[in-house]
C-alpha cells in the first residue's frame, strides 16, 4: 500500500519535493523492497537505523547505519546487488563520472517510469551540504584557509574545489530535451562522488558506513568492476547490534589505497572524520594510524611503566616506513601551527550556522593534533628504548672483551 502510494505520489508531481518526501517515506526501506524485485538479496537480520537521536525539528533525515538484529557468522551471505540496479553512464562506452551524472539526473526526469526510481528518489532526498565542497562560505574559509595546510593531503587544491563545472565544464547533456540546472547538476555530481565507486551508484549497500581496524571492519564484497551480481558478506562473526562496517581504502577494489588515501581524502570526499582507529599522512608520505587502546592491559603490554603524563594518549602503528628525526621536526611544526590557531579555529566554528560544519571543523581540528602528540610521543619512546638497547649491548660487548 505505501509503495502504491508513493508512485501516484511521484506521477502526480512528476517529482518528489525534497523536504516533503522525508516525512512520509521511508526510502531505505523502499530500496530493500525494489532490490528483492529484481532478484537482490537482504538479509532478514538487517536493519537501518539512525546513528544518533536528535532534538532538531527541521525534518532533515539523519545519518542511517545498517545493523544486525542477530547473531551473524563469518561468512554468512548478507546481500545481493543485482548488476540491474547498479547504476552507472547507462552507455559500456562512457565511463565517467559526468556521464553517470548525465544519467542520474535523466533517470530522475523519468518519475516512477525509471527503473531507478526508489534509488533515485533516496538520492535526492539526501542533503545539500555533505561534503565540503558544498559547504557554507564561512565553512569552507575555515576548512580550507585556516585548517589546512597545502603540504599536506589532499594537497594544493585541498577540500573544497570539487565541483561539476571543473570536472564536466558546460558542455551538453547527452540526453538533448533534459532541462536541468546548474544547481542540480553540481548537487547530483557532489552526492555521486560522495557514493559511487569511480563511476558506478551501488544501492543498498552504499548505506553500509565506513571504519577500519580488525575489531570493526567485518563486511567484504565481491568485485564492483566485474559488470557481474555484487556478493556482500560478513568477514567476521557480526553480534547482535553491532553495525555493519565496511573500510573504502582495504577492500577487494581498493588495491594501492591502503597508504595512498587516507583520512584527509575522506573528509574531502565523504565530510566526515573517520573514527578510531584513524590513518593520517604527512609530508613524505609517512603514514601511520592511531587507535584507542583497547584496555589498560594493552597500554602496559605495548609501552611498559611509563610516567602517565609521557604516555601518549592512543596507540601509534606506523604503516609506510618508520619516521626520521626530521618527520618528527615536521610533525611538531605543523602541531605548533595548529596550537597557534586553536583560538581561531574555536571562534570561527562558533559562528558557523551548520551544525554540522562545526562538528567537523572542530573534530579535524582536535584529531590531527592527537595523532601529531601521539606520534612524537611514540616516537620519543621508541627511540629512547632503542639507545638503552644499544648501549646495554656495548657495555656486553665491553664486558666480553675484558674477560
Amino acid at each position: 500500500l505505501i509503495l502504491c502510494i508513493y508512485l501516484l505520489l511521484i506521477s502526480c508531481t512528476g517529482k518528489i519535493l525534497h523536504e516533503e518526501v522525508l516525512i512520509t517515506f521511508d526510502h531505505a526501506q523502499a530500496q530493500v523492497d525494489w532490490l528483492r524485485l529484481n532478484d537482490g538479496f537482504f538479509h532478514s537480520e538487517l536493519e537501518f537505523r539512525d546513528l544518533f537521536f536528535s532534538n532538531n525539528n527541521n525534518n532533515k533525515p539523519l545519518p542511517k547505519g545498517v545493523y544486525a538484529t542477530a547473531n551473524i557468522t563469518r561468512g554468512e551471505l548478507l546481500m545481493i546487488i543485482p548488476n540491474s540496479t547498479i547504476l552507472g553512464s547507462g552507455d559500456p562506452e562512457l565511463e565517467t563520472i559526468c556521464d553517470t551524472v548525465d544519467n542520474v539526473i535523466y533517470q530522475r526526469s523519468l518519475g516512477n517510469l525509471s527503473d531507478f526510481a526508489p534509488y533515485i528518489n533516496y538520492l535526492y532526498s539526501t542533503p545539500h551540504g555533505q561534503i565540503p565542497s558544498s559547504w557554507s562560505a564561512e565553512g569552507q574559509d575555515l576548512l580550507q584557509n585556516v585548517l589546512h595546510d597545502p603540504d599536506l593531503p589532499p594537497g594544493k587544491k585541498g577540500y573544497t574545489t570539487l565541483s561539476h563545472e571543473r570536472k564536466c565544464g558546460k558542455n551538453e547533456s547527452r540526453f538533448p530535451s533534459l532541462l536541468s540546472s546548474q544547481e542540480e547538476k553540481e548537487f547530483v555530481y557532489l552526492t555521486v562522488h560522495s557514493r559511487s565507486w569511480d563511476e558506478k551508484l551501488i544501492p543498498v549497500f552504499d548505506m553500509v558506513n565506513h571504519r577500519n581496524g580488525r575489531r570493526w571492519a567485518n563486511v567484504d564484497t565481491t568485485s564492483v568492476h566485474r559488470g557481474r551480481d555484487i556478493f556482500v558478506v560478513a568477514s567476521q562473526n557480526i553480534f547482535k547490534g553491532q553495525q555493519l562496517y565496511f573500510p573504502y581504502n582495504e577492500c577487494t577494489d581498493c588495491e594501492g589505497f591502503a597508504t595512498s588515501y587516507v583520512l584527509q581524502h575522506m573528509l574531502r570526499d565523504f565530510g566526515f572524520v573517520e573514527q578510531y582507529p584513524q590513518r593520517w599522512m604527512f609530508p613524505r608520505k609517512l603514514v601511520f594510524d592511531v587507535d584507542e587502546y583497547h584496555d589498560e592491559e594493552e597500554r602496559i603490554t605495548l609501552m611498559g611503566n611509563i610516567p602517565d603524563d609521557d604516555f601518549p594518549l592512543l596507540r601509534v602503528t606506523w604503516l609506510t616506513h618508520y619516521p626520521r628525526q626530521e618527520e618528527m621536526e615536521n610533525l611538531l611544526y605543523h602541531y605548533d601551527r595548529l596550537e597557534n590557531i586553536k583560538s581561531q579555529v574555536e571562534e570561527q566554528a562558533g559562528q558557523l550556522q551548520d551544525e554540522k560544519e562545526k562538528l567537523v571543523c572542530l573534530e579535524f581540528h582536535h584529531s590531527i593534533m592527537a595523532a601529531i602528540e601521539a606520534a612524537v610521543l611514540t616516537y620519543q619512546i621508541e627511540t629512547s628504548n632503542l639507545l638503552e638497547v644499544d648501549n646495554n649491548d656495548e657495555g656486553s660487548s665491553r664486558n666480553d672483551d675484558e674477560l
